[in-house]
């Protein structure tokens, strides 16, 4: 779970079930199953506070921005980024 306030949450429900993503100034963001309310996956990677992310309506693709100046480009499958964009 989350270690430190949560900064902004996303969620589908494109996907057979909805998710939300959240993300925190502990750097990470989790990917919650809001059926069963449990965390699905454990994204790190930010070296700064979390302060956006969204969902993509591709159901494998989860974005985030935080403050160490980088946005990330998730693939959801593999839970490590597939981009990094820094600036």
């Amino acid at each position: 779970l989350h270690s430190d306030l949560i900064k902004c949450c996303s969620f589908d429900k494109l996907t057979p079930y909805i998710r939300v993503v959240s993300g925190s100034w502990d750097k990470t963001l989790l990917l919650w199953d809001i059926e069963t309310h449990v965390a699905t996956m454990h994204l790190k990677g930010h070296t700064g506070r979390v302060s956006a992310c969204c969902l993509s309506g591709e159901p494998n693709l989860c974005a985030s921005g935080s403050l160490d100046n980088t946005c990330r480009i998730w693939d959801l499958r593999s839970g490590e980024a597939a981009a990094v964009l820094e600036g």
